[in-house]
Order: C-alpha cells, then structure tokens, then sequence
C-alpha cells in the first residue's frame, strides 16, 4: 500500500470514529505480523491488525498521528470543529491489543484480542479479551484459558492502589459500578477469594461466597469461609458467620460474625497459644494474648502462660521506631512458679519478674549525639526457669547500661552520662552506678602553630600533646534481698577523679619511635576510713538492745575532703621489624611475619611514703602484727599505689600470614592466609623492688586457622616460687627446680561455623512493613533459612589455673565443655534444629534442645523438645500462620518459649 493510501485510510478511521462518539484513543502497539498491513472492512466490523504505525485518536494534538501523515497538515480539520457527544466521558479512554482490535461500528462495540489492556483516569484493566460497549459505557474483561479450559492467566482490574484478578468481570465508567466473577484481590497483607464481588462507586465490595485468608495461592491452605462479607477498602472486612476451613475441610470452629482489620502497615489481632507440657508445672498453654498495633510508630503485644499444675505468667512487649530517628523495644515479665506438690511440706511459691528495654537512635537523627540503652535486670531464677538457650539458661550475670554521649563539631570537648547496673545471678551482689559522667578534651597540642609549616623545620616541642579526662560517678552495692532499702543507699560510694596524660612523639635514628610521656591523676572524696584494733569485747545498749563488738579490727568512716594524687613518667622506644620469605615453585608463595617490639620504662614515686599520708598501719591481732592499709580503701576511684617502681616493660607483638594460590579464584589468584593474627608477649621488672621484681609474663593469642576455626588462647607464666599458701616468694623456680617458667593460668577457645553454601543477601521483598523487613534483615540469626541445606557451630572452651592452699602445684579445669548446634533440611519442606552440649568437668549434658520444623507454606509446624536439664524437661507444639514476608523468603522465624515476635 503506497503512503497516500495510507493516509486517506487513517483520516477514513477518524472520521468514523469521530461520527460513532468513539471518543477516545486506542493503538496496538506491537510490530506487523506476516507482512499484513491491510485494514479489512467485513460487513459492519472494521479489523485493525497490528502495526506501530497505527494510532487512533479523537482529536488532532501535536505529534498525536505518527509520520503518516504529510507534512502539510494545515488543511486538517481541527478537533475544535467536531461537535462532541453528550454521553462522551470525562477523559480518554486508551486501549491496546498485542492480536488485533475489532470495531463493530454498527453496535458501537471495540473488541480487543491479546494482552489487551485499557486505561481510564486511575483505572487500568488486562485481560486476554476485552470488550468495550459504547451504548452502556461498560467494560467486560475475561482471563485465558487452555483448550482443556484451564485458566491459563487471569483478568485484571486495577483502581489506584486496589487490584483485582479475576477469570471475568464487568465495569461501568459512568456508574463506578462493576462486578466481578470467581475474583481474587489482596487487602494488606490478607487475601480476598470469591464467587462475586460487586464493586461500587465509592470503592466499597460486596462479596458472595468469601474466602479470608493469607495464603498467596490461589487455592489457599487454609480460609475463613463466609457466606456474606463487605470490604471498606484500607479499614476493615465485615462477615456474617465464618467457618475456618484448613485443607478443604471444615473444621468446628466458627464465629457468629467476622470484623477484619485490613489496613495496610501493622494490624491487631490475637495471638494463639503455644501447647506443651513440662517436668515440673505440667500441661500448659503459653504465649497467648492479644496484639495491638497502636499505630504506625508502636505496637504492644500482652501475653499469659497458664499451667496445669498452678504456675502462671503474664508478658508484655512493645516494639516502637521512628524512621531515621530511633527505634527500641521494651518487655516486662512476671511469673508467679509453683515448685513441688501442693500437699508436700516443700511445696513452695516463687514470684520471677524480668525487666529488658533496648533502645537504638540513628545515628542520621543527631550525628553529635547520641543515646542507646540496652537494660535487663530481674530476679536471680527467672533465665533459669522461664528462658530458652544455653546463653540463657547458663546465664550468670545481667548487665544493663543507658549512656547520653555529647560531642561538639570542631571543638575538643566531649562529655556522656552513663547507668550501669552489675547483677550476680549466682551470689546476689548487684552494683548499680548512678550516675557515671565523663567530660573529656581529647588530645591538643598547644604549641603547634595553627598555619601548617614546612615538617622539616618543625621544632621539637610542637610534638607535645595533652589531654584530660573528668569523671564523676556514684556507686550503690548491695545484695538483691535487701538492695532497695535506705541502708543500702547511705552506704553509696561516690567520688570525681582528674587524668591528665602529656605525651609527645619523635623519629629517632629514621627507623624507631620514641615516646616520652606524664600521667598525673587525682581523686576527691568527701569520705575516707581510719582502722583500729579492739582488744577487748564491748557490749553497748541502744533502746534496750544489747550491741556486742568482738576483738578485731573496727572501721570508722571519717567525713571530710581530701584528695589522693599520684603521678608517673614513661619513655616508650618501638619500631616494627619486616621478614619476607619467598618460594617459586607450589602454590605457598610467600610467608610473611612482623613484628612489633616495644620497650617502655616506668618511673612512679613511692605514694605509700609518710609525707604523703595515703597509708597507715593498724594491730591486725592479739599477737601484735601490723597490717597497711589505705585511707582510700573501697573508693570508688581507689587511691595512689603502694610502692616506688622503676622499671622496664617489654612487649613482642607478632603477626606470621602466608600467601597461596588459590585453585578456584582466577581474578585475585593470590589468597591472603593468617597463621598468627596476633601472638603478645609482655612482662615488666622492677628494679628497685625489695623483692618479686618480674612480673608474671603474660602470652596472648588470636588467630584463625584455614579462615574456618577461630582460635583465641590466652596463658599466664610466672618465674617465681609458690608457698604452701598459694603465695609467691621470693625465690626463683631456677634456683629451686631448675626450671624457667611455670604456667599458672590458661584458657583456650575454639570455634568454627560451617554451612553447606554461602549466605545469599536476602532478596527484595514488597511483603510485609518496612519495619518487619529491618527486622528481619538486622537480625538474620534469628531465622531458619530453608535456602541453606545445612548450617553447624562448634565451639569448645577449657580453662585451667595452678595452685591452692596447700596444694601449689595442682592443676584444676574449671571449665572444659564443647557446645554444639546444627540444622539441615531433611526435605524440601522439613527442618531438624539441634542445640547440645557437653560439660567434661560436671560429666553431663549442658542445655539440651530439639526443634522439628514444617513448613507449610503459610503455615509453620513447631515442634519443640527440651531433654536437658532434667528440671526443664519440657515439649510444645505449635501451629501459626506464617508470615507473608517470611515466606516470600523462604525463612522461618526460631521460636524461643516466650518469644513475644509479632510476625
């Protein structure tokens, strides 16, 4: 067809349109098929068949008609001529085909064959066909089906934010009304399935034969099934009575009526109970409450635990985060635990309570500021009775600390105020310091001019840097009995300390570097104590209360300011030494070792001297022996040392790597291996000591060997002779046993992690809120990935120390345990979780878990048993709805027994 002819068919086309009303505008947008560029007229239809040259509008914009047309378009009648129908729409209606468009001008019909898709304002429809009906202003949209009759791909209906998939649906422009046959569409993080929607103009649905759930497929796993429901879009679903059907069987459970919260973000709802029996307090339903999403910015979730044998509990948490500002989450426990039978004389009752808040500022939110918090305090039995996990259950100690840290931009200064709390789970002590404040200026050097001179002319005392350091802190101890009572505060500890350290830095002879350095430092307390011997028994009364003081040594506290000063000199002389070995043949190229030797002397008065007057003597006994004591004795801060020094320190650093050949990387073909990251040696003699001058010579190493096994091991050698009494003499074990050395403590910690394929980054996901995808992402060792076939961690610690009373050369293991945990996909669809131990000192087992995990696709079957320690034996069961963003990543959330999660 030449290019006129062309063109006199397309201004044909526009004219009919024009006449029919078909204002709007449609293409078919994919390339001429079989060299067809005809345009077929049969009867009242006109076919359009594919072409990129084709495009259909109901006015002549700019550019709107591609370069069929002629140059010379002044002679076009302009759009502004036709007269424009009274049942025309409010705005275009575009429409394309990938087959063919069919116009039936006779019944004003458009039929799209295809991938057909039609766009109207905020309306976008798919469908394999589509036709459009210009007498009603109607849409019908159908899905593709196989010869079999097989839905192949279903029918889309998008309004705004809203979709609908559909095998068919119809839709009014004019009336926003539409209907929708055998329909899907997603409401938040839920799914809608029914037999017919009806769509109205304010976008509310309502639905025949509906199917709730949250399932992605489209024959769900589980649903609540309702005969009648209406959908208020980003609110809620409203049912009349539901029935839940899992597996396509009904199940006895329903409701009278359904109310679904469907908005989109965090929404509230109940939490189910997890099923179990225990050793001790029997059968049990735990962990279940209600979820409340408070808003977008904080949730709380309210738990309870019940058990057959009495015990009970109730849970707290709230998670709360501000996007680039803070984030945290807090939790408050009680228990109330019943331990023995009701009717055996040791039947006894005890109240547990945990406290636990973490609580984290972005760091984009205030860069000279910062506050964090990571607090968990409690009483002494509740990890042993209520948590899960070795680190839990084997728990000493808690620790908890809230810190405000201040820096000024382009100043020196900086200032904290920290809370810290020390709490000994197994003897009960508990320090709390409250508060720790810290201004500091960090190091300046008054002499450097401020413009930059030439370095070689730079004179000596330009290197001179000073620093200092403020801290003042108050310190309350006590047990956990009796801690929160006025004794315990009187008895506070408190006190502000001053540190000034001076230094400077040289080159000397090109490859050394000499550091000469003062410390001052001073305390000030408003309490120091004085010591003194009681001979005999005193009985004194106090408001008919006889007081009896035995012989002894009797403390008094003396109220008043003093201050305790000490100071020091140092010179430090250190360089590095390189060695380089090198092979030319095999894959070892090169081994590599540095090291880092350092000689520091040390020069202190002697602070215990009379002119000083930090140390006194005081009768320790009846037979008159004299003990030294510090006025300072249990200050925060302490007091000056005892003793003149003048001595010599020596520390060795070294750092042995090897470079191979790697076998499989041929971009960097050259491996970097460690064989000592870093192995320490250090000691310190004093020569003018009166005895004992060498300090013990401490080895510390760490490494890790193959990139696979991390190896920390740390030994304490001394050269000295120990007494009966476990206490060093004077006297070297050369002189006495013709040896150097004796080791007096060691520890060794191994550990390896191994997985049978590296760890992917876990793929982008719109499921789920942004704050379930941090979660997530931040904290990925609290998933089960099912993408890793298997996962092992091993770990073994031994400590080991020489000598007692009476016995200084035993040798005793106070701890040698190896710890293991694994999980490995025994099928595409199950997962064994092992966590277990070994104590080689006790002989026993230490903690001892079992997790099978299903996965189910929405679902999550938990099984969860727990062997070891015999007075936690415990199992449970658990069934819950996955979440829709864990499944799209194909991860499992690793449940603990109050794991208070909300997804």
């Amino acid at each position: 067809m030449s290019h006129n002819s062309k063109v006199a068919v397309f201004l044909a086309l526009l004219l009919i349109s024009g006449l029919t009303g078909l204002f709007g505008q449609s293409n078919v947008d994919n390339s001429i098929q079989n060299g067809n560029d005809s345009i077929a007229f049969v009867e009242n239809l006109v076919r359009v068949p594919p072409s990129d040259s084709i495009i259909l509008t109901d006015s002549l914009k700019k550019n709107s008609i591609s370069d069929s047309i002629p140059a010379d378009s002044s002679k076009i009648v302009p759009s502004s001529s036709f007269k424009v129908s009274k049942d025309s729409l409010e705005a275009p209606v575009d429409y394309k085909a990938r087959d063919s468009i069919v116009y039936d001008v006779t019944g004003r019909l458009v039929h799209l064959y295809g991938e057909a898709q039609v766009k109207y304002e905020a309306i976008t429809v798919e469908g394999h066909y589509i036709q459009l009906d210009w007498n009603t202003n109607t849409m019908m949209a159908q899905a593709q089906l196989d010869t079999s009759g097989r839905m192949i791909r279903k029918a889309m209906f998008q309004d705004g934010d809203q979709q609908f998939y559909a095998e068919q649906f119809r839709y009014n422009y004019k009336t926003r009304k539409g209907k929708t046959d055998a329909g899907k569409f997603k409401e938040g993080e839920s799914y809608v399935l029914a037999k017919n929607v009806k769509n109205m103009p304010n976008n509310d649905l309502y639905i025949k034969d509906a199917k709730y759930t949250t399932c992605s497929l489209d024959h769900p796993h589980f649903h609540l099934a309702a005969r009648r429901a209406k959908v208020v879009p980003d609110k809620v679903m409203v049912t009349g009575p539901a029935n839940l059907v899992i597996m396509d069987i009904p199940t006895p459970l329903y409701v009278p009526f359904g109310w679904f919260p469907i908005k989109k973000g965090q929404r509230s709802g109940i939490v189910f109970p997890q099923y179990g029996e225990e050793q001790v307090r029997g059968f049990f339903l735990r962990n279940g409450g209600y979820y409340w999403a408070i808003n977008d910015y904080m949730d709380l979730q309210l738990t309870g635990d019940i058990y057959s044998k009495g015990s009970w509990g109730v849970h707290a948490k709230s998670n709360y985060r501000r996007r680039y500002k803070y984030s945290g989450t807090y939790t408050l426990d009680f228990a109330r635990n019943n331990e023995g039978e009701r009717e055996s004389p040791d039947f006894n009752t005890v109240n547990d309570f945990q406290v636990n808040w973490q609580h984290n500022q972005d760091p984009k939110a205030r860069p000279s500021s910062r506050f964090t918090a990571n607090v968990r305090f409690g009483t002494a039995t509740y990890d042993r009775t209520f948590s899960t996990g070795q680190s839990a259950v084997l728990r000493s100690s808690l620790v908890s600390k809230i810190s405000y840290s201040r820096s000024f931009p382009k100043k020196p200064f900086n200032f904290s105020v920290n809370l810290d709390h020390d709490q000994n789970l197994i003897t009960g002590d508990i320090n709390l310091t409250l508060p720790d404040i810290n201004f500091g200026v960090s190091r300046i050097q008054p002499f450097k001019p401020k413009k930059a001179a030439n370095l070689s002319k730079n004179r000596w005392y330009e290197s001179i840097g000073v620093a200092y350091t403020l801290r003042a802190t108050n310190r309350i101890s006590g047990v956990d009995s009796t801690f929160f009572t006025a004794e315990t505060f009187k008895n506070a500890r408190y006190g502000i300390q001053h540190s000034l350290p001076i230094s400077a830095s040289f080159n000397v002879f090109k490859y050394f570097s000499l550091v000469p350095r003062i410390n001052y430092t001073e305390r000030w307390y408003m309490r120091t104590i004085r010591k003194s011997f009681l001979a005999d028994t005193v009985f004194t009364t106090v408001d008919d209360v006889i007081d009896t003081t035995l012989p002894g040594i009797q403390v008094d506290t003396v109220t008043g300011f003093k201050a305790g000063r000490d100071f020091n000199f140092g010179l430090d002389l250190s360089t590095k030494i390189y060695g380089l070995l090198q092979f030319k043949k095999g894959r070892l190229k090169a081994i590599r070792h540095v090291i880092s030797p350092t000689l520091s002397f040390r020069y202190r008065p002697d602070f215990g001297a009379d002119f000083w007057g930090y140390y006194r003597e005081v009768q320790s006994d009846t037979a008159g022996n004299i003990q030294r004591y510090s006025i300072f004795e249990g200050s925060v801060f302490g007091g000056p040392p005892d003793g003149a020094q003048a001595g010599l320190g020596i520390s060795l650093i070294n750092n042995l790597h090897m470079k191979i050949l790697s076998r499989k990387d041929t971009v960097n073909p050259e491996k970097k291996v460690p064989i000592f990251e870093n192995l320490t040696l250090s000691t310190f003699y004093n020569f003018i000591a009166d005895s004992l001058r060498l300090d013990p010579i401490n080895l510390n190493m760490v490494t890790s060997l193959f990139n696979k096994v991390s190896v920390n091991f740390r030994m304490t050698m001394d050269a000295y002779v120990y007494n009966e009494n476990n206490v060093r003499i004077n006297t070297f074990l050369w002189s006495d046993r013709k040896r150097f050395l004796q080791m007096r403590s060691a520890s060794l910690a191994l550990g390896t992690s191994l997985q049978s394929k590296k760890s992917q980054p876990l793929p982008d996901s719109d499921k789920g809120t942004e704050n379930e995808r941090n979660v997530v992402l931040t904290t990925p060792s609290n998933y089960y990935d099912f993408n890793i076939p298997w996962t092992m961690n091993v770990r073994y610690n031994i400590t080991m120390a020489r000598g007692a009373s009476g016995a200084p050369d035993s040798l005793r293991v106070s701890t040698n345990s190896v710890g293991l945990s694994f999980d490995v996909n025994v099928t595409k669809k199950w997962k064994l979780a092992v966590e277990s131990g070994y104590d080689f000192v006790r002989r026993d087992f230490v903690y001892t878990n079992l997790n099978v995990i299903r996965d189910l696709h929405c679902w999550v079957l938990q099984f969860n048993f727990t062997p070891y320690p015999v007075e936690q034996q415990q199992y449970l069961i658990q069934l819950n709805v996955r979440s829709a963003l864990l499944t799209d990543l194909k991860l499992t959330r690793r449940q603990s027994r109050f794991d208070s999660a909300v997804f």
